[in-house]
């Protein structure tokens, strides 16, 4: 097969970030970028290897013919390390059919002064020293006085521009110097493995080093101020401040104690309490989810510049027809709800209300959610849709790829003044994913199939997050004081997809029964089992039962399956087989499996994907056939499927329905083969065999 230019990675789709980006860039990556999008597409899986420069404030990399090329003024996200920025550069130049794009992007970001968390060493303890390479030093006179500045090629990560660190190194003089970093370079020489190099000067002067330098007697001991923030380790605890207001009075500190609140004005927290907006978040998963805090003009349309809704952003997808409004509602708890209005207009009308929420993520993803939005429809109905949308995100709010679900109900489908909840499991995934910071939740309304003329509103009610961790606890009930003591609690878990209830775990009275629920496997459905762990009830046996009709199930124990009987015989459970050839020029056998001396095989499908290079046609090309052979090996053809029609550049994929039977009196083993049929090119085929074992 022809040879592909070195890449990072594969293509993968588009990324949602969303919302602001502040420039940073963390060096701790051991591996080249986990992504790069620009635009709205990842192009990670485009990268030419030893084409990537970063530092700061500029980032330069080529791409290998990318399906879509960058343009001038794209926004730019880098993730392992993080970075973002502006592209302002694009060439191309070619090579026989291979493109190469050169992009240039840079920020304008400035470093943020802070202390470094280790120093460097010629002598490292591995804790608060580590090692470096290839130490240059010079120092230069100035107007200023003489400054010294160096560079190094470091190699544990932690070291951004602006962090102050200190040097030692007796080759050079410096015993425990303070420098700043000025700026670092990550390059990539091979695709595996990132250099770091930085570039340092004089240290960022301490405040207290300020103060004595102009015949202060007083020292601020470990506070500094620099361009934009000023760090303190304490306040005098004698200092008392009778009233102190924030900027916009969004935090103010009085004689009543401390109140809170947010953009819009709204209390968040006071003396009394937590305010609606997080009241609504501790309780139901979601800030202002019952939308109790209004818009600043609740007459006027919601729009995130001048009329936001608190905590949600607005977004009119497509056309302006479809409009939100914070409406009073005297039958809901909060007082308000937010009503969509759909004016006429065009066929893709759609908008939509979305929150970014703060989800418990662990490695070991004990965590699960359940998304629920509740709609109010009018008193007019057309087949409008409302939907709800949700997304894990990483902190850097890119989408985790598969875990995106939709959930949606027309109007008509549910009928004039009438409640409806539609809700999605959080993620397409088990649990939360173990890189998810947050979780993208998206309520909507578009017009879908409703005639462009048609008008209708239809109200969101509420909108809540359910949780659950991987156990649930239920403490004994007894009103008895010495009771709890003496049992403990019920035990509600999951366990490799096996529902488990386990009562009294750890008392010291009474019993422990469990029960198992089970759909499949090597125990039965339904187990309950006494303290010894012996089953008191279960469904099965070692025999199938009399006169069974089509379709029947039954646990077989002795052979630890179920089977189900399909009108002639009872089948167990999927057997899949699988085999690989990759290249080859003759006939060769991708799998082979004996026949079971216990049971005949029932085939039913013949499943493969294959590609044959350079020749293919009418009398050159593969024949792939599945065989039946008896103990003196003499074959009988099951099925076959050629590849003459399939071309050559495209992999083809083909399944065989089968339904034939194998019997073990009869045959000893089957296999299936790549048979070459002329002279076609190299072969390349992946194939499984689906089959089931007959029961008797």
């Amino acid at each position: 097969m022809p040879r592909e230019p070195q890449q990072f990675g594969t293509p993968r789709g588009p990324l949602g970030l969303r919302g602001p980006h502040a420039a940073r860039v963390r060096t701790q990556a051991a591996y080249p970028p986990a992504f790069l999008r620009v635009g709205v597409t990842d192009q990670g899986g485009y990268l030419l290897d030893q084409s990537l420069t970063l530092t700061l404030n500029t980032f330069d990399f080529t791409l290998v013919s990318p399906a879509i090329v960058p343009t001038i003024g794209d926004r730019l996200f880098l993730q392992s390390p993080e970075w973002d920025g502006v592209v302002v550069k694009v060439s191309t130049r070619s090579v026989r059919t291979t493109t190469y794009v050169t992009v240039s992007a840079s920020n304008e970001y400035d470093a943020v002064a802070s202390q470094a968390p280790f120093g460097l060493s010629d002598n490292p303890d591995g804790v608060a020293t580590f090692d470096y390479a290839d130490l240059v030093i010079s120092t230069a006179r100035t107007d200023s006085g003489d400054e010294t500045t160096g560079s190094c090629t470091v190699f544990q990560a932690g070291l951004l521009p602006g962090m102050t660190f200190q040097l030692t190194a007796a080759n050079h003089g410096l015993t425990a110097r303070d420098f700043t970093v000025q700026d670092f370079t990550v390059t990539w020489p091979s695709s595996d493995y990132p250099v770091t190099s930085i570039t340092f000067g004089s240290a960022i002067v301490r405040m207290s080093v300020w103060v004595n330098s102009v015949g202060n007697t007083g020292e601020i001991s470990g506070t500094r101020i620099t361009n934009g923030s000023i760090e303190t380790p304490k306040l005098d605890a004698n200092v008392v401040v009778s009233n102190v207001v924030s900027t916009n009075n969004l935090v103010s500190i009085g004689s009543s104690g401390i109140t809170l609140r947010d953009d819009a004005g709204t209390v968040s927290l006071s003396s009394g309490g937590f305010g609606a907006t997080w009241r609504r978040f501790i309780q139901g998963g979601v800030y202002n989810g019952d939308f109790a805090a209004s818009t600043p003009t609740s007459a006027n349309n919601v729009n995130d510049a001048t009329n936001a809704l608190p905590y949600w952003s607005f977004t009119q997808v497509s056309g302006t027809a479809i409009t939100a409004v914070s409406a009073s509602d005297g039958s809901s708890a909060s007082g308000r709800v937010l009503r969509f209005d759909m004016a006429a207009g065009a066929a893709a009308d759609e908008s939509y209300v979305e929150q970014i929420i703060p989800v418990n993520a662990t490695r070991n993803r004990q965590y699960a959610y359940y998304a629920q939005a509740t709609f109010l429809t009018g008193s007019t109905v057309s087949a409008a849709l409302m939907y709800l949308s949700v997304a894990y995100l990483t902190s850097a709010q890119a989408e985790i790829s598969g875990t995106a679900v939709v959930s949606s109900r027309t109007t008509t489908g549910i009928g004039a003044n009438t409640l409806v909840t539609l809700s999605v499991p959080g993620g397409a995934t088990a649990g939360v994913p173990t890189n998810a910071a947050y979780m993208r939740v998206r309520v909507g309304y578009k017009r879908d199939v409703a005639p462009v003329g048609t008008t209708e509103s239809v109200s969101l009610c509420e909108v809540a997050l359910l949780s659950g961790a991987s156990a649930v606890l239920v403490q004994e009930a007894s009103l008895s004081s010495t009771i709890p003591s003496a049992y403990g609690p019920t035990e509600l878990t999951q366990t490799g997809g096996v529902l488990g209830i386990v009562a009294n775990q750890g008392g010291s009275s009474g019993s422990a029964p469990a029960l198992q629920l089970v759909g499949s496997g090597t125990t039965p459905i339904v187990k309950l089992t006494a303290n010894s762990g012996q089953p008191l009830l279960r469904f099965g046996g070692t025999s199938f039962p009399a006169s069974p009709a089509s379709g029947d199930s039954f646990y077989r124990t002795d052979l630890k399956e179920w089977c189900r009987y399909d009108g002639t015989r009872w089948i167990g459970e999927l057997r899949v087989s699988n085999g690989t050839l990759e290249g080859i020029a003759a006939s060769a056998v991708i799998v082979r499996l004996p026949v079971p001396t216990s049971y005949d095989l029932l085939v039913e499908y013949v499943d493969m994907t294959n590609l044959t290079l350079t020749t293919n046609n009418g009398t050159n090309y593969w024949s792939v056939v599945l065989f039946k052979a008896d103990s003196s090996h003499a074959a009988t053809q099951i099925r076959f499927q050629n590849t003459d029609a399939d071309g050559t550049t495209n992999y083809a994929t083909h399944r065989l329905t089968c339904g034939d039977v194998i019997a073990k009196t009869t045959y000893v083993d089957w296999y299936l083969q790549a048979t070459k049929v002329g002279t076609p090119g190299n072969f390349y085929v992946y194939a499984a065999v689906t089959w089931r074992p007959i029961y008797t």
